[in-house]
């Protein structure tokens, strides 16, 4: 008991919890701490104080009562962060949500006049205040943002950040994917895992993250075609049939599924009005790539050798 006192009085370990609680606090979203640290650990050493007042007859047994104590203070210490964010549901519930349904396109304007598009089975969630101009987003989402230079805007996708003054980009990130990618029309974009050392992409860019090989790839593209999905367009370009899928099944509301998992990595380019019926698209889709298919109860199966 003597020695978690005496290392709390220490400044160096008390420097370490502090950043340690500064560190909970960014991660819950908080940027007010719900104590002063400065008087819980003048606290600690009043416990100090009075726990060595304790008479040696006494000692043993309050010693399980001290240590109680003090875990307890360490603990709401280093997890005060997540203590405070369970407690405090108002700020919890100040988060605004917004989704697009299977098949669906929504637009939305935010707080600040920045306009977004949600793509089919998509979400996208904000402060109310949009005192700060951070959104995260499941799904695929255009974002034509309003300019701030005081005011950078952020977007989160998983652990990847994409990070804007004014421009138009598009994100895709579904939780089925294998890749979260960045697309840019107009302006400039930084892109990464952290906010310093961020990749920039300009017009006609695409940053493409692989989730497993936790890797960046670059490549040129055609924006205005791929982000065209805005206006209920289905868009595929040099996109891989398990990557097409996707899009398909949030679009159509089907499931599809790969009697031969090599047909996944096959690539192809092709555009639909989002108007054609799914055989259409079904029929198209399986000359573009030499494959079969077959719907059953609800479930559209591809099979085949090998792609085109």
């Amino acid at each position: 008991m003597d020695e978690l006192f005496e290392s709390l009085e220490d400044p160096e370990i008390s420097e370490l919890i502090g950043k340690d609680m500064s560190e909970t606090w960014s991660q819950e979203g908080i940027s007010k701490p719900p104590y002063d640290t400065a008087v819980l650990l003048e606290r600690i050493n009043q416990t100090k104080t009075s726990h060595l007042r304790v008479t040696k007859r006494k000692r043993n047994k309050q010693w399980k009562v001290w240590s109680s104590i003090a875990a307890i203070l360490v603990l709401s210490l280093l997890g005060g962060g997540w203590f405070w964010n369970e407690i405090n549901k108002e700020e919890q519930e100040k988060w605004q949500y917004r989704r697009a349904e299977i098949g669906e396109v929504v637009p939305v304007v935010l707080p600040d006049g920045s306009k977004v598009w949600l793509n089919a089975a998509s979400e996208i969630r904000y402060l109310e205040t949009f005192s700060i101009r951070n959104v995260e987003i499941t799904g695929e989402a255009y974002f034509e943002v309003e300019e701030d230079k005081g005011r950078p805007f952020t977007v989160k996708t998983g652990s990847v950040t994409t990070r804007v003054l004014g421009t138009s980009f598009n994100v895709r990130a579904y939780k089925e994917d294998q890749n979260i990618q960045v697309t840019v029309r107009t302006g400039k974009v930084g892109v990464g895992k952290r906010q310093e050392g961020m990749a920039t992409i300009t017009p006609n860019q695409q940053i493409s993250y692989s989730l497993e090989n936790d890797a960046f790839a670059f490549s040129e593209v055609d924006a205005s075609s791929l982000c065209s999905w805005r206006n209920g367009d289905l868009i595929f370009e040099n996109s891989t049939f398990q990557d097409a899928v996707v899009i398909l099944e949030k679009h159509f509301g089907k499931q599809f599924k790969f009697e031969n998992e090599r047909l996944k990595t096959c690539r192809f380019t092709s555009k639909f009005s989002g108007k054609e019926s799914l055989d259409h698209v079904l029929e198209v889709l399986s000359k573009l790539n030499g494959v079969t298919y077959k719907v059953e109860d609800g479930t559209v199966y591809f099979d085949g050798k090998k792609c085109l």
